[in-house]
């Protein structure tokens, strides 16, 4: 009779330490005799072979995190992990790849073209995140440069569209200072859902006189900077610099300006000296998918 009641009080203390497992509806800790989760680790994992998730192996460079369901899935850091670049001025189109169903979109506008008195303004500059279709077409603009001459000539709009969505990024204004001596001003930007800022204004010549000696007097004229496009720096061209005789006018040292670079760069004042005409940077279009 006492056998039997050691064994029932050993069975009953069992049952007793079994019931913390089972009130953790099956939990499994490891290093953790409370295991609070289906499976609860106290302590590092190490993972020689793969991990899954919903049955779902990741690709190379993709990270698991929570999706917009709270789910826990692969994905990218990076939204946008491929680009394509338009340089050509003009208009065109560019489809849409399988599965991409979101674009950033860039655009530049033209540099202004300088005047004989005056440099030109930068081309705008706008980004914008556009929801798209796969095999859809983007429409595109890429905007010219502005001419450079007397007056100097605006640059040319860049844009994309797709659907509703569009962006406009403005070219920068021309030189047409004419004897007002004005600053030209930088391009802007509108659109839908979009950010931007205004390309660089122009910036006016420079003129300083001294006296060489007691008959003999010099004039120098710097040109003014070309402004650099929106978003973007040293694109703005350099203006001319011209050492002249104050009486006569004539030349004795001069170094051309030069033309506005791309994306966007309006074009360096080229003042009067030897005619040379320089020119707006063209605009430019990036999309990333």
């Amino acid at each position: 009779m006492k056998k039997l009641t050691i064994v029932f009080c050993f069975l009953f203390l069992i049952s007793l330490l079994s019931l913390p497992k089972n009130s953790f509806s099956q939990n499994v800790g490891i290093g953790n005799p409370f295991p609070a989760e289906k499976l609860d680790v106290n302590g590092n994992i190490n993972v020689t072979g793969t991990i899954k998730t919903n049955g779902i192996d990741g690709t190379p460079n993709q990270v698991l995190m929570k999706n917009s369901g709270g789910s826990l899935a692969w994905g990218d850091l990076s939204e946008f992990k491929n680009h394509v670049t338009f340089t050509t001025v003009g208009s065109s189109t560019w489809t849409v790849p399988a599965a991409v169903i979101r674009i950033r979109v860039e655009a530049w506008g033209g540099g202004g073209g300088p005047s004989g008195n005056g440099s030109a303004g930068g081309g705008g500059y706008v980004t914008a995140i556009f929801t798209v279709t796969p095999a859809g077409n983007v429409s595109y603009t890429v905007g010219g440069g502005g001419l450079g001459g007397n007056p100097g000539i605006t640059g040319g709009t860049s844009s994309v569209s797709f659907g509703s969505f569009f962006i406009n990024a403005l070219g920068g204004s021309g030189d047409n200072s004419g004897s007002t001596f004005l600053v030209a001003t930088g391009g802007s930007f509108n659109g839908i859902g979009h950010y931007g800022c205004v390309g660089e204004a122009g910036s006016p010549n420079k003129f300083e006189g001294y006296q060489l000696n007691a008959t003999s007097y010099r004039e120098s004229q710097s040109g003014g900077k070309g402004g650099d496009g929106g978003n973007s720096i040293h694109t703005g061209g350099k203006g001319a610099y011209i050492l002249r005789d104050a009486v006569s006018s004539a030349v004795i040292y001069g170094i051309g300006g030069s033309h506005g670079q791309m994306p966007g760069g309006g074009g360096g004042s080229w003042g009067i000296w030897g005619g040379s005409v320089r020119n707006g940077g063209q605009g430019m279009v990036i999309i990333q998918y």
